[in-house]
């Protein structure tokens, strides 16, 4: 089954931080606009506006976050290659 996908770009320059596997949520995530939090076995990423993140913490800036916009099946097969395809 084909579906359309949408895609925008959220307002705003991301950071993507790197914390230590046993750091907890920090204060500074929270807040109006995308973030996210990503638990691995070796670290802890957040995704969020770059103004938030505090001198000292490990981070890479001037990132831009696109958003899907849906619903669509989560079954839908090819979602991650559709967005590249559209945003190349």
């Amino acid at each position: 089954m084909d579906h359309t996908l949408k895609i925008r770009f959220v307002p705003g320059s991301y950071a993507v931080s790197r914390l230590a596997v046993d750091a907890n949520v920090p204060a500074w995530l929270h807040g109006p606009g995308f973030k996210a939090v990503v638990y691995s076995d070796d670290e802890i990423t957040v995704v969020c506006i770059e103004e938030r993140v505090p001198h000292g913490i490990e981070a890479e800036t001037g990132w831009s976050c696109m958003r899907t916009i849906g619903p669509f099946p989560f079954d839908a097969a090819g979602i991650p290659l559709r967005v590249f395809r559209q945003s190349a």
